[in-house]
């Protein structure tokens, strides 16, 4: 099979179970059918793809609240924790990080470690897209290639596949 083109790596990750035959999930320790592997191996990845934009939503939330109420800082005390649990948009963050988490424990369960963890890092692609058009914020060229290394970082992880 012909490597990917560099944008299609999550495309390439979704169909990698299929056309390489790579065991995705066990249950009991025995592998599931190539078929059945590689439709548990989509369905993982979209909801990892789907818990990340949860841990996304929550990390703006947060800051959004952060913003509202002036921020944050341990010195405040208990006035200053139960200032946080007054604002709607940090209860929002909250909620959306408790709602990544249970879905991340779907996708940790299915996955190999060293292939599941490296999808958080799309956070970054996220966030940084967020805090450009929803924040404002202007970055050089420098936090764009940072963000595109991590990038073609999991590009490479999920090139490498099942062990290899």
């Amino acid at each position: 099979m012909e490597p990917p083109p560099f944008g299609m790596s999550l495309l390439y990750w979704i169909t990698y179970a299929e056309v390489n035959n790579i065991r995705a999930y066990k249950v009991s320790g025995n592998p599931k059918p190539k078929k059945e592997a590689a439709l548990v191996m989509i369905r993982t990845v979209l909801i990892g793809l789907v818990a990340i934009i949860f841990l996304s939503f929550g990390q703006t939330s947060l800051k959004v609240g952060l913003n509202q109420i002036g921020g944050f800082s341990l010195t405040l005390g208990i006035s200053g924790f139960l200032k946080l649990l007054e604002t709607p948009w940090i209860i929002a963050g909250f909620a959306c990080y408790g709602l990544s988490s249970i879905l991340w424990l779907d996708v940790l369960s299915k996955l190999e470690y060293s292939l599941a963890f490296p999808m958080i890092g799309l956070t970054y692609v996220f966030t940084l897209l967020i805090g450009r058009f929803f924040f404002q914020e202007i970055f050089g060229w420098w936090r764009v290639l940072g963000v595109g290394s991590i990038v073609f970082g999991i590009f490479c992880l999920v090139r490498s596949g099942s062990g290899g």
